[in-house]
């Protein structure tokens, strides 16, 4: 079994042109939605992630949306967990189904205590005329 490496991707394995310098070596590794090349990586992110493709599962986790994460020039061969953990991707960059019904899944079975909580909390904001969480209030 391979090692794992979850990583981000903007400003961990590519950048904006703007933040590296003028003279360094540029290649493309992501476009923007008009199709023109927004984001880079140094020579030495580039031989980095492929290094770790070739000898790890390597899964990206980021704060892209599926459409904008689509766009990456990298070869992914993993999973994706893209929109702050609020889609997972397959491996053909489609979303998972599963990973929603089970959020769905959990939350329902939260909302009960969940519900039960904010109810006392809207009691003490009515009565004290603020909310009161210890350690939040200095």
């Amino acid at each position: 079994m391979k090692p794992l490496l979850l990583t981000d991707l903007d400003d961990t394995l590519f950048q904006t042109a703007r933040k590296m310098p003028a003279d360094t070596d540029k290649i493309p590794a992501a476009q923007g939605l008009n199709g023109d090349t927004i984001s880079f990586m140094h020579p030495w992110q580039h031989d980095f992630i492929h290094w770790a493709l070739a000898c790890m599962q390597v899964i990206p986790v980021t704060a892209r949306g599926i459409e904008s994460f689509q766009r990456v020039h990298l070869p992914f061969q993993h999973q994706a967990v893209c929109v702050h953990g609020a889609a997972i991707l397959t491996r053909k960059a489609r979303w998972m189904q599963t990973g929603i019904h089970t959020c769905n899944n959990s939350l329902r079975l939260t909302k009960p205590a969940y519900t039960k909580c904010w109810r006392v909390r809207y009691k003490q904001v009515k009565r004290w005329g603020y909310l009161y969480a210890a350690g939040w209030n200095g």
